[in-house]
């Protein structure tokens, strides 16, 4: 794999009728995922000893936010099956 193309990439595609932001991961032993981005945004609130994200629009289910250490969170949706993320590019879990 040339050296040159490892790590997570970003990137975002203009249609018709939307923009669907992308996010391409590389690794040196030749593996290449690909992801569709979901884009949420709204408000980081206390939940008791958590934290939740409310989105915007409110047809958005809100999610919990854990961290775990200073560069690992995990994320709890409705289906209560948590996604990791790290700081670092090693690890893109359920994008």
């Amino acid at each position: 794999v040339e050296p040159a193309l490892l790590g997570a990439w970003e990137g975002s595609a203009k249609y018709l009728d939307r923009e669907e932001e992308f996010v391409w991961s590389i690794t040196s032993n030749n593996v290449s995922e690909f992801y569709k981005a979901a884009i949420w945004n709204g408000e980081m609130e206390h939940d008791g000893d958590g934290i939740q994200l409310v989105a915007l629009p409110a047809k958005t289910v809100p999610f919990q936010v854990r961290m775990v250490n200073t560069n690992q969170l995990d994320m709890i949706g409705n289906e209560g099956v948590p996604a990791q993320w790290s700081r670092k590019d090693s690890v893109l879990a359920r994008c």
